[in-house]
């Protein structure tokens, strides 16, 4: 991995944003206290695995069905916004590396990179395999706009572009007390804000004009890409109407109740706490999980784990526990940042050696045990 050299990067940044605290607070930090945070990574370490022995694994199978398809690896990169923050091409280099390896990709919404190059970067570096042999899957995560004309349009594009389904973020309808980007008084540099929204901005009644966007957000621009917190449950038949035949999952849930009603609406759900990034003291993805395998509840979709992802071996145990799939951010975040495209390659073969070592066990071999919570 290339050594991080903070200056040099820095540099690349324009001046509001040359502080270290600032970017690395704004990805890694969390709300509060950040005791939810620290809570993510923790609960993993409670858990242990019971390996099952002679089960004919020469050849594991690692794919998995989620959101309608075959995916050859039950790993998704999480979406985070704004990945040229670590990296000047971040949402290319995010879009490449995970068609190569085999990982699927949500692009968030407030991606610096128009979803339309994401998407062209993505599918050209597909491996060429047969039809009907798994392929890593390309999503994108939407929030409910005020303006929802806006989100659906950004859905739309999607649709047009081979996106194979979307990623309904549920859990920000305000955004949490995030007090390092407060006392960092930190920016998302402006030509970034509504890179992924000038088609919307050009055509929506409550925006300015195009010559408005180098400046950024602000004013009625501002507001109309501020999520909308008056969406509810009821709304959810709308919103799978914009969804031009893909599906969709909700990120966010975290109680037994909530994930029955979403799975009513749609075949997956994401058992998330936006990262310790909203509601500080609330549940864990894994513990969300572990208490839902316990309870006896069988839910007819998929659940998948975000949040806290650190190794192969948590991957392993949310499978254990009846996940379908995990969502991994912060720690490929922590290799694109300061070392590009090389520092994330490293933290892949580090840490999730899939095909080798921990794999051959396969996620139908495993459970997991004890009490941890």
């Amino acid at each position: 991995m290339a050594p991080f050299e903070p200056e040099v990067y820095l540099s690349k940044l324009s001046s509001s944003q040359r502080t270290i605290s600032g970017v690395k607070d704004y990805y890694f930090g969390g709300a509060g206290s950040q005791e939810t945070l620290r809570k993510n990574i923790r609960a993993f370490e409670k858990i242990t695995m019971v390996p099952r022995v002679l089960n004919h694994l020469e050849a594991p199978d690692l794919s998995v069905e989620v959101f309608g398809k075959r995916a050859p690896l039950p790993i998704f990169i999480a979406p985070m916004a704004y990945l040229s923050l670590l990296e000047l091409e971040g949402e290319a280099i995010f879009a490449r590396r995970a068609a190569k390896s085999g990982v699927s990709f949500v692009l968030s919404t407030r991606s610096a990179l128009p979803l339309e190059e994401v998407a062209s970067i993505f599918h050209a570096n597909l491996p060429t395999t047969q039809a009907s042999a798994p392929r890593p899957l390309l999503l994108l995560q939407v929030y409910v706009m005020k303006d929802r004309a806006i989100t659906y349009s950004l859905m739309n594009r999607a649709v047009e572009n081979g996106f194979d389904g979307f990623v309904l973020t549920v859990d920000s309808p305000v955004i949490g007390l995030r007090r390092g980007d407060r006392s960092n008084h930190f920016e998302v540099p402006l030509k970034w804000q509504n890179a992924n929204f000038i088609q919307e901005l050009s055509t929506s009644a409550k925006v300015f004009t195009p010559s408005d966007f180098g400046r950024g957000v602000s004013g009625t621009n501002y507001e109309a890409l501020v999520q909308d917190p008056t969406f509810s449950w009821d709304d959810l038949g709308e919103f799978s109407s914009m969804a031009g035949g893909l599906p969709f999952a909700m990120k966010g849930v975290l109680d037994p109740r909530d994930v029955a009603r979403a799975l009513t609406h749609c075949d997956d759900v994401i058992l998330s706490n936006h990262g310790g990034r909203q509601l500080d003291g609330s549940i864990t993805a894994i513990q969300a999980l572990y208490r839902i395998s316990k309870g006896g509840t069988k839910f007819q979709g998929n659940l998948i784990v975000d949040g806290g992802v650190d190794s192969g071996a948590d991957v392993l145990r949310s499978l254990g526990l009846g996940g379908a799939s995990v969502m991994v951010g912060r720690y490929f975040a922590r290799g694109i940042f300061g070392g590009g495209d090389a520092g994330l390659n490293q933290r892949e073969r580090n840490r999730f050696p899939y095909g080798r070592g921990q794999a051959t066990y396969s996620h139908n071999t495993l459970k997991c045990s004890n009490e941890p919570f």
